[in-house]
């Protein structure tokens, strides 16, 4: 059997979040591979959809730290309080309706990111993935 370029495929990547580290101001920061390098989707991905799984709760020093998680500058979810990520928690992400219902086509590379619109975070690990397929017309497959 043939391998199918248009096959699904999934990219995955953790955020770490403590005084002093990754997510330690309200700023965005990129979730990382293994190896400490930011994860990146490539261009001519259609985004189908992904989630989060929180392994350590989200903590900051504010009271409702709002967060979003991002793949370039398109939402990937709305802005969440911390509460929502609370350990062993599921935050699923809606692309498809955050792109008119169209789904989400990259045309240039993009960074999967957690942009903190409040106050810093102190503590924090969560794992995010994104599932995705190569679109017909993409130069890359």
């Amino acid at each position: 059997m043939a391998y199918n370029k248009n096959a699904v495929r999934m990219i995955s990547g953790t955020a770490t979040f403590a005084s002093g580290g990754d997510g330690d101001g309200t700023s965005t920061y990129n979730f990382k591979d293994a190896a400490g390098t930011a994860i990146k989707i490539p261009s001519g991905a259609l985004i189908l959809g992904g989630g989060c799984n929180v392994i350590t709760a989200m903590t900051s020093g504010g009271g409702g730290t709002t967060c979003q998680i991002k793949v370039g500058s398109t939402n990937m979810t709305t802005a969440l309080g911390k509460a929502v990520y609370a350990t062993n928690a599921g935050v699923n992400f809606d692309a498809v309706s955050n792109a008119a219902a169209t789904g989400l086509y990259l045309t240039a590379d993009a960074n999967l990111t957690w942009t903190i619109a409040s106050a810093a975070l102190t503590a924090g690990v969560f794992h995010a993935y994104v599932i995705y397929v190569m679109a017909a017309t993409a130069t890359t497959i």
